[in-house]
């Protein structure tokens, strides 16, 4: 099962940043080209509750202001408006999107799906308190709490191929 959104690529710091939404619409086109791609199930956008299961209420407060355009002082404390995690408008449903491909990958493993791919998500560096190295929102921490919490247990392992 492919679980994939179009609006996955609202998440998008802007073109000179690395982490350009262009690498999904290549992916596509090329699970589309090699003549694997299927209809993917399209998920929901998780919720803010979702969201506070892993994260601060200051942090999501500070991400749903800069989403609004508004000017918030201590952004950077929080690790956004940085040269990694830079502000964008609509910031915070952006990032609740792929939480919500995320968490729904979880849900259909609970459901007994074996196989289940999330095109977009593995926003894994955000931590309780800060967004960090691109990621807003920790959408891996959401999935593992509602499989922990629905009483599995979770091995995580990060195979980033990159330092730091």
């Amino acid at each position: 099962m492919v679980i994939y959104r179009d609006e996955y690529r609202l998440y998008n710091f802007g073109p000179s940043h690395p982490f350009s939404p262009v690498r999904l619409e290549m992916l596509t086109s090329l699970l589309q080209a090699l003549g694997v791609w299927r209809e993917p199930l399209v998920p929901q956008e998780a919720t803010r509750e979702d969201v506070l299961s892993v994260h601060s209420e200051r942090l999501v407060k500070r991400v749903e202001a800069v989403s609004r355009g508004e000017r918030v002082p201590d952004l950077e404390h929080y690790g956004l408006g940085t040269g990694d995690t830079p502000v964008f408008p609509g910031m915070d449903r952006a990032a609740r999107i792929l939480v919500g491909g995320t968490l729904e990958g979880a849900r259909r493993i609970l459901a007994g799906e074996k196989r289940v791919l999330q095109l977009g998500g593995g926003l894994h560096h955000a931590q309780y308190d800060r967004s960090s190295g691109f990621c807003v929102y920790n959408d891996l921490s959401v999935a593992i709490r509602h499989l922990t919490r629905a009483g599995l247990r979770v091995a995580y392992l990060d195979i980033d191929v990159h330092h730091g």
